[in-house]
């Protein structure tokens, strides 16, 4: 940044400071932003940056109170402005809250120190740069610490909008067991409850029954079914409050999460619930427009393709032609530079969708999957979204074994396999397993095959995971047999069948009497 780049951002830093101390109001601070979008870049931030170690130093006691207090609103203001480069507005507000953390100190102002570690930690949780699981973990701290001042008896308000947004945080963790954080992610948002009151607090009220649906959507313990239909209520029960007049923004992202909730909804006609969830998202288009919220409307696009990729009525062909439609148009918003994660969902989906496309040159349409599989990839790891990434990297493992290039898929795996190691995620971890011995197996690798298993299955016994503990003892049952070990062979594949015909599987229990009839005939010709 040159010296006259630097004069620019400095005379733009200044004027909106003066314009935030005369009114704060967002509609008044936002018209000033939207004209300088320009300004609101990387050298912005740097000129920030040299804030902490200039401008501070020279400040009395009520002048670094007053720019401290001046600095913390304008962060609150970036951190909420959906134009311009979402990522950057929120490196922003973070290096303005952290300045405003020298002044703020638990010792010398306590209650604004504990707002704005309470604001930090929202920063964290939305932030797009920088490794996503350690975002989440400097946000659980930064949330912890203003705990320290917003207790429940001084601050109940404050102290229940935390429990609330660290329900958020964990509801989004990936540190730890995926169900456990869920799980505190209820706890946090039922205990938010009791000051978020209908009467009391009804738009608060409101914000928290959308997270609990959020939350029991995607819960892993309990009876999946039961916990849709919990999702849908707690969604129902927001629209009392969030209504098209009063809170229309609200009341469009109850609408994008009632169309998830009856995306993957299980009572009811599965067509119906689709339709429903088409209805939710176009009405969630009404306030979620390309212009005013552009991120919020890029979502939808890529929820609706969702929609259309499974959507039982309406033409297969042009439903899937839809979707990718869809898909398409939320990257006009959903860039790799901007949003690497969500760029990675949309390049994940249109992946399982040219996949499944009818339309147009099979083989095209496999080598395009694959391609947008790899995009994904790479979005995931930028994003630091390592357990998205593991996934996308087993998929890919798995299309490349399934087409013959069995070393190339063997490299997919072992990837996925070393990012599962570093994570609790053990049922995604023995699938990974599972399939490195399966294409070991496929090579003529039997001594690895054999090892990787019986790792495997160390795993799906661990996990009560019967179907993969019946694949394992199959598949060693027929390296036993490839490898001339018959009586062994014979006492692993009737123990996975055991299992298969508890499980009712028909088809492998079918394949597993071809092996034994051959096992059979070996014995009796060796009797013989």
């Amino acid at each position: 940044m040159n010296k006259q780049e630097t004069q620019n951002h400095l005379d733009f830093l200044l004027e909106l400071l003066q314009k935030i101390d005369t009114d704060s109001s967002t509609d008044f601070i936002y018209s000033f932003l939207t004209k300088n979008q320009d300004k609101l870049d990387q050298n912005f931030i740097i000129l920030l940056e040299s804030l902490e170690t200039n401008a501070l130093l020279s400040l009395n006691f009520d002048q670094s109170y007053d720019f401290a207090a001046t600095l913390g609103n304008f962060s609150n203001l970036i951190q909420e402005f959906p134009l311009g480069n979402i990522a950057t507005n929120l490196e922003i507000a973070i290096i303005g809250y952290q300045i405003v953390l020298n002044i703020f100190t638990p010792d010398t102002f306590a209650e604004e120190w504990a707002t704005t570690q309470h604001n930090l930690g929202r920063a964290y949780l939305y932030r797009v740069r920088g490794d996503k699981a350690d975002n989440l973990e400097k946000a659980i701290t930064s949330f912890t610490k203003a705990l320290k001042i917003r207790t429940f008896e001084t601050f109940p308000k404050e102290w229940a909008m935390i429990q609330n947004n660290l329900g958020n945080v964990y509801a989004n963790r990936i540190k730890g067991n995926k169900a456990d954080n869920l799980e505190k992610a209820i706890t946090f948002y039922t205990e938010a409850l009791k000051i978020h009151t209908f009467d009391t607090f009804p738009k608060e009220w409101a914000m928290t029954q959308n997270n609990l649906g959020n939350a029991y959507r995607v819960t892993m313990r309990g009876n999946k079914a039961d916990n849709l239909e919990k999702a849908i209520t707690f969604y129902t029960e927001a629209l009392k409050i969030y209504t098209f007049d009063a809170f229309p923004q609200n009341l469009a992202g109850i609408q994008n999460n009632l169309g998830n909730a009856y995306s993957n909804r299980i009572r009811g006609d599965k067509a119906n619930n689709l339709e429903k969830a088409i209805i939710a998202f176009n009405e969630a288009l009404k306030v979620y427009t390309l212009k005013d919220f552009p991120k919020d409307w890029a979502m939808t696009q890529n929820n609706l393709g969702n929609v259309y990729r499974t959507r039982i009525r309406g033409d297969k062909v042009e439903n899937l032609e839809k979707a990718i439609a869809f898909y398409t148009q939320a990257l006009k918003v959903r860039t790799f530079e901007d949003f690497p994660e969500d760029w990675a969902d949309t390049q994940n989906n249109l992946a399982i969708t040219y996949a499944e496309r009818i339309q147009g040159d099979k083989a095209e349409n496999s080598e395009k999957s694959c391609n947008y599989y790899q995009n994904a990839l790479q979005g995931y790891e930028t994003a630091g979204d390592w357990l998205n990434a593991a996934e996308i990297a087993l998929t890919l493992g798995k299309i490349y074994v399934d087409r013959g290039e069995w070393y190339k898929g063997l490299d997919y795996l072992e990837k996925s396999l070393t990012i599962h190691r570093q994570f609790e995620d053990l049922p995604s971890r023995s699938d990974t397993i599972y399939q490195i011995a399966r294409t070991h197996h496929l090579i003529g690798n039997y001594e690895k095959a054999s090892v990787h298993y019986r790792d495997a299955l160390r795993f799906y016994n661990h996990l009560k995971n019967l179907r993969g503990v019946a694949f394992c003892r199959a598949s060693l049952g027929r390296i036993l047999l490839q490898t001339s070990f018959v009586r062994e062979a014979k006492k692993e594949l009737e123990a996975a069948k055991i299992i298969f015909i508890d499980l009712k599987d028909s088809q492998e229990i079918t394949n597993i009497n071809e092996v034994l009839n051959c096992i059979t005939q070996i014995e009796e010709k060796q009797a013989a």
